[in-house]
């Protein structure tokens, strides 16, 4: 995608971003209304609300999204959904908002964007942009950040580190790369120079995790080893190297 091309679409998004999050009102939250649009602008500025409401709706161009709590309302506070992961101020409630069925979406990292400028723990580089090591990842002009930042800004994809089993126990075909738009894959730091890859994907809703793919709330094998990199964000591997 060309850098016009990017612009045009983080355009587009922005405008549908504004007219996107009308909070509808059926008639168990009618009288909330106010309410709830200070609630989605609270998690849209990447602040947690002090409760989270029994039942909760937003529209969207699809239609109507509903959360529903059968024990009540949740109070955020010692909630180990809502606390911090480490120290660069993520937690669950960051990439799983319920405006967007407990996941995220387009409209909701743009609206985020729009409303803090970047200054929020949802745009921390380490996998937010395409390549951490991007000079732009962390600059203040809108355009150089969110040509960084397209993968999050236009799919809500997030980074992934995938750290590669040493050259000698690797008994599949040997990994070249072909393409290289976002510059990680051949990344002194990030790359195959540091025996890792970097693949780029959606966050899955974290509700009705009963219900959902058996490999797990997020798609990955439960005897996968998964935990914080040694850099930040998340990796799967053998070490957090």
């Amino acid at each position: 995608m060309t850098k016009s091309r990017v612009a045009v679409a983080l355009l587009s998004l922005v405008f549908v971003s504004l007219i996107a999050f009308r909070i509808s009102r059926p008639e168990f939250a009618h009288a909330q209304g106010p309410g709830m649009t200070n609630l989605l602008l609270q998690i849209l500025s990447g602040t947690i609300p002090a409760s989270i409401p029994t039942p909760l709706s937003f529209q969207d161009a699809s239609g109507t999204i509903t959360s529903y709590q059968p024990n009540g309302a949740t109070a955020t506070s010692n909630n180990g959904f809502f606390s911090p992961l480490g120290s660069n101020g993520r937690t669950c409630f960051t990439c799983h908002q319920p405006q967007d069925g407990w996941a995220l979406t387009p409209q909701s990292v743009v609206a985020t964007y729009s409303l803090t400028h970047g200054n929020t723990p949802l745009f921390q580089a380490i996998d937010s942009a395409g390549c951490p090591s991007d000079p732009r990842a962390t600059s203040t002009n809108p355009m150089a950040f969110a040509l960084s930042h397209a993968q999050v800004l236009l799919k809500a994809n997030f980074r992934i580190g995938l750290t590669l089993p040493p050259s000698g126990s690797q008994q599949w075909a040997k990994l070249t790369v072909s393409y290289d738009p976002l510059g990680c894959e051949n990344d002194a730091k990030y790359g195959l120079p540091a025996n890792q890859i970097s693949v780029y994907r959606r966050v899955l809703p974290a509700a009705n995790l009963g219900f959902l793919d058996p490999m797990g709330p997020l798609g990955i094998s439960p005897d996968a080893s998964f935990f914080p990199c040694k850099h930040g964000g998340f990796c799967l591997g053998a070490s957090s190297a």
